[in-house]
């Protein structure tokens, strides 16, 4: 399980978050890095909209060989299924 930071995004706790389970690096923008674009798999825009103004809700997808969850805004679980 992964904790969201305050000032984070949710893009970059899944990303984090995935580097850390499949043991891939998880480099800054604009470089390359082991990770399939977040993009190809969620809208990342739409990510972060679905929980502005709330606290509450779960967004469930499949990227990079994982099962994602974001919870409540507050945490990213991450499930390698390879």
């Amino acid at each position: 399980m992964y904790e969201i930071g305050e000032d984070e995004s949710i893009s970059d706790a899944v990303v984090k978050a995935v580097a850390s389970v499949t043991g891939r690096n998880a480099l800054p923008k604009g470089e390359l890095d082991e990770l399939d674009p977040l993009y190809d798999a969620v809208d990342t825009d739409s990510l972060e909209l679905i929980f502005r103004g709330r606290d509450d809700g779960k967004v469930s997808f499949f990227w990079s060989d994982c099962q994602v969850e974001v919870h409540d805004h507050k945490y990213v679980v991450v499930t390698n299924l390879s």
